[in-house]
């Protein structure tokens, strides 16, 4: 599928949103030539249309460098409108674009990130992605700890941003069993505010 196509999947409409033609041939000149480049450029974002509700899936596009979620607002300007939006990039703060911008009517907006644990992402830090992202709403439910997967939680957490650091990293034993059923669950119904379902090792995060 290419940048702007629709796709029918049952009642929904999968519809393309990225990446622009320049970054896609950018990326595919640097993968030929063996170059080092910014694949996040060339992301896709897809949105996810059913009876008037949307699912925005962020995958690793980045507004910046390249201004990603700039041109995928040219395929729809109303991204910010979004019932469910799996955040771009890992809560990376150079992912944050027009898209987590304030909605054009009052509604509620449900947030889902995806740690990182390598590069620490999402970062809870002060000025960092996680803290601009809940500046902006209230809560953002991550499907485990920014940490190894045999470090993970067994139970489900809720904190408060500054916490999230001092839970990351503190010191915890290996894991007995398997890695715990992260799953989070989002129900989205014609009408009504969407429902989350967070399964153990998932954390709410508030500012």
């Amino acid at each position: 599928m290419d940048l702007g196509h629709s796709h029918r999947v049952g009642e929904a409409v999968v519809r393309v949103l990225s990446p622009v033609d320049r970054e896609r041939n950018a990326a595919a000149n640097a993968w030929r030539a063996q170059k080092k480049h910014d694949y996040n450029r060339a992301a896709t974002a897809l949105l996810v249309t059913w009876k008037g509700r949307t699912v925005l899936l962020g995958a690793d596009l980045v507004e910046e460098p390249g201004k990603g979620w700039s041109s995928a607002m040219s395929q729809d300007a109303a991204l910010p409108d979004h019932d469910l939006y799996k955040i771009a990039h890992h809560g990376a703060i150079k992912a944050i674009g027009p898209q987590t911008g304030n909605p054009s009517r009052a509604m509620v907006r449900k947030w889902i990130a995806t740690p990182f644990a390598s590069k620490g992402l999402p970062c809870p830090r002060d000025g960092e992605g996680l803290s601009k992202l809940l500046a902006i709403e209230d809560d953002i439910a991550m499907t485990a700890l920014a940490r190894r997967y045999d470090e993970q939680s067994e139970g489900r957490s809720d904190v408060r941003r500054h916490e999230l650091a001092e839970i990351t990293e503190a010191p915890r034993d290996a894991r007995r069993g398997a890695f715990p059923d992260c799953f989070i669950r989002v129900v989205i119904r014609e009408a009504g505010d969407p429902e989350v379902h967070c399964g153990p090792g998932t954390v709410r995060v508030r500012a």
